[in-house]
């Protein structure tokens, strides 16, 4: 997961450089723990689906009686289902103590600034999911919101443009609050798109409208 799939933002403290994962590593290893320490290996194998905002592990296997998602979060006994596994990882130092999990769990995810993981009973299973303190999500979010308003302000002017054939940039530039400059980009963009034509020149002409979005 390390390799493939999270980063690790760079920044410096003086002369060290420091590069952090963008999620709680030793809460991320207590999730994998449990997924293997309490997956049903008769059922299907563990599944992870990765988002740029969020991961989810899913493992098939029900929670015992009496837990809920809601008494993984709190003080709980440990019942694990594959006994030689979570034995194993106790001896190995993975597991410090049995029913701990979830307190490191979530001790790390509120250390990190970021939310408490979800944990759901999910088709016979248990799914976790985490967010991800992932700069790249926030870039592309930045992205779709900047591709979204210029969208927006290329509707504007198309149909102002439909109101008033005849209507100039300065005009144009006044209505939509942007510069002269922008909707010249504007006006070129949607006449690459075939939604508008000009006829005639730029002082006697007026614009014809092909085809509204």
């Amino acid at each position: 997961m390390k390799t493939k799939y999270l980063t690790s933002p760079i920044h410096y403290e003086g002369l060290q450089r420091i590069e952090t994962l963008e999620v709680p590593e030793n809460a991320l290893r207590e999730i994998l723990y449990n997924a293997i320490a309490h997956k049903d290996y008769m059922g299907a194998p563990i599944q992870m689906r990765v988002w740029d905002d969020h991961i989810e592990i899913w493992n098939e296997g029900a929670l015992p009686d009496g837990i809920t998602p809601e008494t993984l979060l709190g003080k709980h006994s440990s019942h694990p289902r594959n006994k030689n596994v979570a034995y194993a990882f106790f001896k190995a130092g993975f597991i410090e103590s049995w029913g701990r999990g979830y307190k490191i769990i979530r001790d790390g995810f509120e250390g990190a600034g970021l939310p408490m993981p979800t944990v759901e009973s999910v088709e016979g299973g248990v799914r976790v999911t985490f967010q991800r303190n992932n700069p790249n999500s926030s870039q592309k979010s930045s992205q779709k919101s900047s591709q979204k308003g210029s969208q927006k302000t290329s509707d504007k002017i198309l149909q102002m443009i439909s109101e008033n054939s005849g209507i100039t940039r300065d005009m144009l530039a006044e209505s939509a609050g942007i510069s002269s400059r922008m909707v010249a980009r504007h006006l070129k963009s949607l006449q690459e798109q075939s939604a508008l034509k000009r006829i005639g020149g730029r002082k006697d002409g007026y614009w014809e409208v092909l085809s509204k979005r």
